[in-house]
């Protein structure tokens, strides 16, 4: 009886081990499928623990289902109308933005963007026709995802303004599947003022922007257009505006404003610049069809993910990211930007147009926040600057360093040497966030350092 009864036990368990190793790996897909079946919303923490424990918290099989990650829904070519909700804390936006998906688009790969802001009198529908125009036969190449601005502000960089166009952008990525090094941002008059300032404040994001009959629009005064002009200096653009763009004669233009980041631009250093005045135009500067396609074509342009040295200036909290480096805590208050201008003259007399502009240019500059960053991959260090700030947090991404050894981060009169482990809930969590298959972080420092260690994951 014994004999027979061992004989049952081992049969069972030879039919039992095959599908224990199948139910595991359905136990993974459903944990990765609940992950992303909210595109509206990073997912919660919890489904961030389902997939974590589906896993064992092995980093090597997480990287395996990320690199592989196809869970997204076939989608139908054509225009489709999508509807979210942004606030600025005091007032809730009901928004709605309108996203193309391109002839043999399949989940099997990733895609590039173009996101497409409108004129004032305009919408994302008008938007969406006019780069179907300008796009031609490169059309097909792109999911567009064309907002609609709520209310009747002009764009002056309101943080509402900023998500109207930004929680769409993280709509598409979660939903789509997005190429996330080839996101590009374009749009007229005031879609022009709000992809040269999307492109200035969130660089991180994009690939190349392409403002028409646009200038760079930021809180505060229009005299701000040339203050964040560094954080450019890894990014294609592509500016035109008018000879004749002025509203009123008398006052300040986009012309005026174009040649201003021009030469802002070239005095920088900036390579990646191409600014084109158009003779004879006025509020109508706007490349020709095939010059526009050509220029915006993905193939040319692609994310910069780990620039070796980089500046990133602002003034608000919520700009505070630049590339790997965010500054979650300033010393500066951004109210200050409201308060009148005072610009006592250097000469007995009233200051000319020009040279007040040039006065308030400098003293916007000299009161911005900044940090600097230098990334020597040779010596496995970094060495960060800034000003204005009161911490800073590294998030340390793939390729970043040699893991494998020791790293040196300085910043200001402080060294931080020592391993930095890789975190699968780090990786995780920003990747349930973003989506963002190549960009991903697998620990994160803050700056100053502790008393231990300065890593944020163990």
């Amino acid at each position: 009886m014994k004999k027979i009864t061992i004989l049952v036990m081992l049969a069972s368990m030879a039919v039992w081990a095959p599908r224990t190793r199948a139910d595991e790996q359905s136990s993974v897909r459903n944990a990765w499928d609940a992950l992303f079946a909210d595109p509206n919303r990073p997912a919660s923490p919890e489904r961030v623990g389902a997939v974590l424990r589906a896993v064992g918290g092995n980093p090597d099989r997480l990287r395996k289902l990320i690199a592989e990650d196809l869970a997204y829904e076939d989608q139908s070519p054509g225009w489709q109308d999508h509807k979210t909700r942004v606030t600025d804390g005091k007032t809730a936006y009901d928004v709605t933005f309108h996203v193309r998906i391109p002839k043999g688009y399949t989940p099997q790969r990733p895609w590039p963007l173009l996101l497409a802001m409108h004129r004032h009198s305009g919408n994302g529908p008008s938007i969406g026709r006019f780069m179907e125009r300008r796009l031609g036969g490169r059309l097909e190449k792109y999911i567009i995802v064309a907002p609609t601005m709520p209310g009747k502000d002009r764009w002056n960089g309101k943080p509402y303004q900023e998500q109207v166009h930004l929680v769409p952008l993280a709509w598409a990525r979660r939903a789509l599947n997005v190429d996330d090094d080839r996101i590009a941002v374009s749009g007229i008059s005031q879609g022009g003022h709000g992809s040269w300032h999307l492109a200035a404040m969130f660089p991180h994001l994009f690939s190349a922007a392409l403002p028409m009959a646009g200038m760079p629009a930021f809180d505060g005064p229009l005299s701000m257009a040339t203050c964040y002009l560094e954080n450019q200096r890894h990014l294609d653009v592509w500016a035109v505006w008018g000879e004749h763009d002025r509203s009123v004669p008398d006052k300040l233009g986009v012309v005026d404003f174009g040649r201003m980041v021009a030469a802002r631009l070239k005095k920088l250093g900036n390579t990646r610049f191409k600014g084109t005045e158009l003779a004879g135009v006025g509020h109508g500067g706007i490349p020709l069809p095939a010059e526009f396609a050509a220029w915006l074509d993905p193939a040319k342009h692609k994310r910069t993910l780990l620039p070796e040295q980089f500046t990133h200036v602002f003034h608000l909290a919520h700009h505070g990211r630049g590339y790997y480096l965010e500054a979650p805590g300033t010393t500066f208050n951004p109210g200050e930007l409201q308060k009148p201008l005072r610009i006592r003259s250097p000469v007995p007399r009233k200051l000319t147009r020009d040279e007040f502009v040039k006065a308030v240019q400098a003293r916007n500059r000299r009161t911005r926040l900044w940090f600097k960053a230098e990334l020597d991959r040779s010596k496995n260090a970094l060495t960060v600057r800034a000003r204005g700030i009161r911490r800073l947090r590294l998030y340390v991404m793939d390729g970043m360093f040699d893991l494998s050894r020791p790293v040196v981060i300085r910043y200001w009169h402080g060294t931080w040497r020592g391993k930095i482990p890789v975190s699968p809930k780090c990786i995780l969590m920003h990747y349930a966030a973003t989506r963002d298959q190549t960009a991903l972080v697998v620990n994160e420092l803050d700056l100053p350092f502790g008393k231990r260690s300065a890593a944020r994951y163990r």
